[in-house]
């Protein structure tokens, strides 16, 4: 026996389910996505807060830094001076000079 088949053997509600299937599932990863990438955008969000605390708490330390070379700089200019000063004294000018100054 020979034949040839004059027409399709599947039915146009089984494509039609097929295509709502597809559909189904499209909208349902298209939901994923949105729900991931609003979740990725809180973790981005959570972290930029967390590093913009750190980087604050870093100015700070900086900044304190800073101020704690000022203070060594005048401190060593402070005795830069005086040491020049007495570098500059003779002998009974260092003489006077250490005898008036109170033992600590």
């Amino acid at each position: 026996m020979y034949g040839k088949i004059r027409s399709d053997p599947v039915s146009k509600k089984y494509h039609q389910n097929e295509i709502n299937n597809l559909e189904i599932l499209y909208e349902q990863t298209l939901l994923e996505l949105e729900q991931l990438k609003h979740l990725n955008n809180i973790q981005l969000f959570d972290q930029y807060v967390q590093l913009n605390q750190e980087y604050e708490k870093l100015q700070a330390n900086v900044s304190n830094l800073h101020q704690m070379m000022s203070n060594m700089q005048q401190r060593e200019w402070s005795l830069n001076t005086r040491l020049n000063h007495y570098l500059n004294m003779g002998f009974w000018q260092r003489l006077k000079f250490l005898l008036q100054i109170p033992i600590e």
